[in-house]
């Protein structure tokens, strides 16, 4: 089966390849660590990294307009399912963490909305001006504290 990818994908794949090869002196650390197994699986899958490397060209400004893959299936496949796998993971983390970051939002506006209201409550005005009579008053607070003390 004759495989051929266009300049896009190969920069897509290059770049996520050469990200999964920034961890190649794990191997290093597996065998001084006497993990021989694990340094074998790592450079196993390191060596695929670098055979569909070596497909798409190792300089990132390569001009050709298409980039036959010459390995073999399984190795192939088996690049491509942990770049995909990693990808997912990268994808799920953000997801988190932007799910995250809404909350925190939410919970900020809401607390603004609720410190806003009872402030109106309490000062009986506008919260602008209430924001502007507490920091005048913690500014003029500040200046009769030592320098080592303030916030």
């Amino acid at each position: 089966m004759a495989l051929t990818i266009k300049p896009a994908t190969r920069a897509v794949l290059r770049e996520q390849l050469l990200t999964e090869l920034s961890g190649i002196g794990d191997i290093y650390l597996a065998v001084h660590e006497d993990q021989s197994g694990t340094a074998l699986s790592l450079r196993r899958r390191y060596e695929g990294c670098m055979r569909l490397l070596d497909d798409l060209g190792w300089r990132e400004d390569d001009p050709a307009e298409e980039f036959p893959i010459t390995m073999e299936p399984a190795p192939l496949m088996r690049v491509l399912a942990r770049l995909h796998e990693r990808a997912g993971e990268e994808i799920e983390g953000q997801l988190k963490t932007a799910a995250e970051e809404r909350q925190a939002l939410w919970e900020a506006m809401l607390t603004v909305a609720v410190c806003g209201d009872v402030l109106v409550e309490l000062v009986g005005t506008d919260v602008e001006e209430a924001m502007l009579r507490y920091r005048r008053e913690r500014a003029e607070a500040a200046a009769f504290e030592p320098e080592d003390e303030r916030p």
